[in-house]
C-alpha cells in the first residue's frame, strides 16, 4: 500500500529530525544560543523534508499506475505519460490553498527565567522607587533616596538571581515545546501527503474513466 510505504518513510525522516534536535538539547545547553537557531532551523528542515517526501510520494504514484497500465496498449500508456502526473500534481501543490502550511512556530516565545525574575526582584522594585518618589520630607529625603536606591539594586540582583534559578525549567519547557512541535509538524505533514495522494488517485480514476479502462484505484 502507498500510504503505509509513505507513512513509514514519514516516521523515519521525523525520526532523524528529532534525533538531531535531541542532540543539540542536551544536557545544560546554552538557551540564547540555541533559541534563534531553533525557530528558524526546524521549520526550514521540515520544509526541505517535506519537499523530499512529496517526491517519494511521487515516485510510488507513478510507479503503481504504470504497472496498472502496462498489459495495456502501447497507445494508452503514452497517453498517460503525455498527461504528466507528475508535473499536473506538482502544479496543483503550488496552489495557495493546498500548499503545506506549518502551523506558526511559538518555540521559546515564553520564556519562564523572566517570569521567575519579575517574580524575585518585582516587589522589592516596587517598594524601592515607591521609597523614592513618595517621600517629601526634605530631613528624610536623601535618606529615602538612598534607601530606595539600594532596594532597586537588591531587586536588580534577586531578578538575576531568579533568572539563572530558571534555566533548568526553562530547558524542560523548551524541550517539551519543541518535542510537540515536531510531533505536530509531522502530523500536518502526513495530512497533506495522504490529501496530494488521493487526488493523484481521483485523476488517475478519472484518466481511466474516461478511455474506459476499468481499474479500481492505486491507494
Amino acid at each position: 500500500m502507498i500510504l503505509d510505504k509513505i507513512k513509514y518513510d514519514i516516521e523515519q525522516e521525523f525520526y532523524e529530525l528529532k534525533n538531531s534536535i535531541s542532540n543539540r538539547l542536551r544536557d545544560d545547553f546554552d538557551i540564547d544560543a540555541q533559541k534563534d537557531f531553533l525557530k528558524n532551523h526546524i521549520p526550514n528542515e521540515i520544509i526541505v523534508k517535506s519537499e523530499i517526501l512529496l517526491d517519494t510520494l511521487l515516485n510510488y504514484l507513478m510507479e503503481t499506475a504504470i504497472n496498472e497500465l502496462d498489459k495495456l496498449d502501447v497507445e494508452i500508456q503514452n497517453d498517460f505519460f503525455n498527461q504528466d502526473f507528475r508535473n499536473k500534481i506538482r502544479e496543483w501543490v503550488k496552489q495557495t490553498e493546498n500548499k503545506l502550511e506549518l502551523t506558526t512556530p511559538e518555540l521559546l516565545l515564553a520564556d519562564p527565567r523572566w517570569r521567575q525574575g519579575v517574580i524575585n526582584g518585582g516587589t522589592a522594585f516596587i517598594i524601592g522607587t515607591a521609597v523614592t518618589v513618595f517621600v517629601f520630607d526634605p530631613t528624610k529625603v536623601i535618606w529615602a533616596i538612598v534607601t530606595g536606591l539600594v532596594t532597586i539594586i537588591s531587586a536588580v540582583y534577586l531578578f538575576k538571581k531568579g533568572y539563572e534559578k530558571a534555566e533548568p525549567k526553562a530547558r524542560s519547557i523548551i524541550r517539551s515545546d519543541v518535542e510537540k512541535f515536531i510531533e505536530n509538524a509531522e502530523k500536518q505533514v502526513t495530512d497533506w501527503l495522504e490529501t496530494v495522494a488521493t487526488v493523484f488517485s481521483e485523476e488517475f480514476k478519472d484518466f481511466c474513466n474516461s478511455r474506459s479502462i476499468n481499474i479500481k484505484g492505486i491507494l
